[in-house]
């Protein structure tokens, strides 16, 4: 399917990438903090997020590096030709928005799990973890656009 930009496509995709930066730069932010919790409780922290969450870190990582390659190369060539084949980045966006509100759904529960680890975990661990919630609506937020593009990219 090839797309024609309409107005503030381009923009859309901008921002679209920027909102999957910035959640990579989160999950590896998480990454790290789950690296640095004490033995017991590191491994139980990273299957309880690739259960909630669908993937591991490194997954996630992975998935968000290729996702957002394939954007700024899509945008790339709206800019350049005022068009470009969609189709592959359409199942891409897709399963993004799949996994994003899966995530979100995780963010939502951390900070029970904060007080239940709360013995483990130094008090800026459990801060984060206390704003699971505010990210969460982050990341529906960033759901919802990714939806627009997709709208936007089949029109």
């Amino acid at each position: 399917m090839t797309s024609k930009p309409s107005e503030g496509l381009v923009e859309l995709a901008s921002g679209v990438i920027k909102g999957l930066k910035e959640l990579r730069d989160g999950i590896a932010e998480s990454k790290r903090s789950v690296e640095s919790m004490p033995f017991l409780i590191r491994g139980y922290a990273m299957a309880d997020f690739k259960s909630g969450t669908g993937m591991s870190h490194d997954e996630w990582l992975e998935f968000l590096d290729d996702l957002i390659t394939s954007l700024e190369e899509l945008s790339s060539k709206l800019t350049e030709r005022g068009e470009a084949e969609a189709g592959e980045v359409l199942g891409k966006l897709e399963r993004a928005v799949e996994s994003l509100n899966k995530l979100s759904e995780y963010l939502r529960g951390l900070p029970q799990k904060a007080r239940l680890a709360a013995g483990f975990l130094s008090e800026e661990q459990i801060r984060a973890l206390e704003e699971g919630p505010k990210r969460a609506e982050e990341v529906s937020t960033l759901a919802q656009a990714i939806k627009h593009l997709m709208d936007a990219l089949g029109s």
